[in-house]
């Protein structure tokens, strides 16, 4: 395993995988290989928080925050796949999401390929898990990949040369990654991806956004939270856009050319989402070169 470096570092984010991945196997999303002792004990000590969230905050809660942004994702990345025949997939920060060999089971009999990547501990446990349960299949790769790190093997750079097709788009998502990193940080790593997909303008990048929507009880569950999970990963959360016209405009500036945001609300009739307990704040970008 690769050591890494202590500048681009930021292996204490990935905790929260176990936590995630455990809400994904409790709703019938994931296999059971992906329920750990870990995750089950992080997801009973936010139930409370979870519980004032809905009942006494009347605000959306985690879990269901969750569920709506995987399952949103899920759906327009399937909305690629067949309507616009898309073979390749990157997902950065993939941590213990079902999503790749659930993809790789329903298309990957179709000439699909789907890469997960992690920083090397989280991508070692995933890859081991996944060979275990007999999931991870042809076509199908888990590896090591670093937003931070500009040069060397687990570059986005590299990654991105190393594993795919130039000649066909890529599908790029990162979910529940950004709010770890500031703005500076963050941005910088979409300008260069918003570089690398410009060989391909059918390429797209999916991501997650959490919006500042202002009210007492967002704002006394927004404490309660970042407070939670900034102690869980010894850093910050960071909300980077409290508008749609602000995300559009950052993405803009990052060097896409095409972004729509897409809500819960949007999806009716289209996809199954858990119903939202207070203001809609759960957002996907999708972005295109």
């Amino acid at each position: 395993m690769p050591k890494s470096d202590p500048e681009t570092d930021t292996s204490r984010v990935s905790i929260t995988a176990y936590q995630t991945g455990y809400t994904w196997v409790k709703n019938g999303l994931s296999h059971k290989a992906f329920s750990t002792i870990r995750g089950r004990a992080m997801y009973t000590a936010l139930t409370p928080v979870m519980w004032c969230a809905r009942n006494l905050l009347g605000v959306t809660d985690l879990e269901t925050r969750l569920l709506q942004r995987h399952l949103m994702i899920d759906h327009l990345l399937r909305r690629d796949i067949e309507e616009k025949g898309l073979k390749q997939v990157l997902e950065i920060g993939c941590g213990f999401s079902p999503r790749g060999f659930k993809f790789m089971q329903e298309y990957g009999k179709d000439g699909l390929k789907y890469v997960e990547a992690d920083l090397p501990a989280m991508a070692t446990e995933k890859k081991a898990a996944l060979l275990k349960a007999g999931l991870l299949g042809s076509g199908h790769e888990v590896i090591f990949c670093n937003i931070l790190e500009k040069d060397g093997e687990s570059s986005l750079e590299s990654t991105i040369q190393r594993h795919f097709d130039p000649n066909l788009p890529i599908a790029v998502i990162t979910e529940g990654v950004t709010c770890y990193f500031d703005a500076p940080t963050i941005s910088d790593f979409w300008r260069r991806l918003a570089y690398i997909l410009k060989g391909n303008p059918q390429s797209v990048y999916f991501t997650d956004n959490n919006q500042n929507i202002p009210g007492p009880g967002r704002r006394i569950y927004l404490l309660l939270w970042k407070g939670l999970v900034g102690i869980t990963v010894r850093g910050r959360m960071h909300f980077h856009f409290d508008s749609d016209q602000k995300a559009k405009a950052a993405f803009h500036d990052a060097g896409f050319s095409r972004v729509s945001i897409h809500a819960a609300k949007d999806f009716p009739g289209r996809v199954f989402l858990p119903k939202s307990s207070g203001a809609e704040h759960m957002n996907i970008i999708e972005a295109r070169p």
